[in-house]
Formats: C-alpha cells, sequence, structure tokens
C-alpha cells in the first residue's frame, strides 16, 4: 500500500517530489527525539520528518498541516490557505498509517499546492500525533518554518 502511495504522489507531483532531505530543507526545533522539514519544489512543498534519536521510533505517518500565506512588496496579504497531507480521518487501526524510522531516518510527505494563484507565499507547517487513543507511536507536536515558496 505505500507503494501505490509514492507512486501516486510521485504521478501527481512530477519531478517535484524528492525522497529525501536535501540542503534545502528548512528543520524546526526538534521535540524530543522528532523534527519537522520543509522544502519547497515548485507547486510541492515536500515535508519531512526525522527521527533524530538512537532507537528505531514509530510514527504515525500522516497529519502534517500546512499555512500558506500571500505575500506582496508590501508584506502579507492576510489570505491564508491550509493545506493537509490526507484529507480523511487518520484511522489508528491501519497499518498503512504508520512508518517506522530508524535512527536518522526520515518519512517523506509531498503535499501538492498547486490550486493556489500565481505568487509568493511564506508557508509554515505543523504535524501533530497527539490522539486520544495512547499507542506505541511517538505522540507529540512538531512545527516548521517559515520558508518561501513561489507558484508561476
Amino acid at each position: 500500500m505505500r507503494l501505490l502511495a509514492l507512486v501516486a504522489a510521485v504521478a501527481v507531483a512530477g519531478c517535484s517530489y524528492m525522497r529525501h532531505p536535501s540542503e534545502a530543507t528548512t528543520w524546526g526545533q526538534p521535540t524530543s527525539t522528532m523534527v519537522l522539514g520543509l522544502e519547497p519544489r515548485g507547486e510541492v512543498v515536500n515535508a519531512f520528518l526525522q527521527n533524530r534519536g538512537r532507537q528505531p521510533q514509530r510514527i504515525i505517518a500522516r497529519g502534517i498541516t500546512l499555512k500558506l500565506q500571500r505575500m506582496t512588496e508590501a508584506g502579507p496579504t492576510g489570505e491564508v490557505k491550509e493545506v493537509r497531507d490526507f484529507a480523511g480521518p487518520i484511522r489508528l487501526d491501519r497499518e498503512e498509517n504508520f512508518e517506522t524510522l530508524a535512527p536518522g531516518g526520515h518519512f517523506a510527505a509531498p503535499i501538492p499546492v498547486e490550486k493556489l494563484a500565481a505568487g509568493k507565499y511564506q508557508v509554515t507547517a505543523s504535524y501533530s500525533s497527539l490522539t486520544a487513543k495512547q499507542g506505541d507511536w511517538w505522540s507529540g507536536t512538531l512545527v516548521a518554518g517559515p520558508i518561501m515558496l513561489e507558484i508561476k
């Protein structure tokens, strides 16, 4: 199932999807052993969850939200759009909603933002795995950004 999701992501994102963080990735502040990173790639923002701990870490592989604020020469316009990595509810009883990250390993989530008008946007992101149910996964909240994204 994960392979199908990656193939679908590549089909949607074209060449904009990268499976690995690069020098262009902007990392947020770590919380415990986890950190969230962002990288603009045209009409896609690649979000990365990275395990900076010494042990493998199981994560919920959903729950990233982007906030995009349109920018002008005079500054922000006040227009803010939210884009989520997954539209539906996150089912904690399905194994395909989880990943296990090795120490130093990462999870990549390409998030298409092509429905935006041309222009420059300031992008921030958040990830939350806080749920009413406790499980064997990392639990917490991460933030990253801001980064700049240009839609042509």
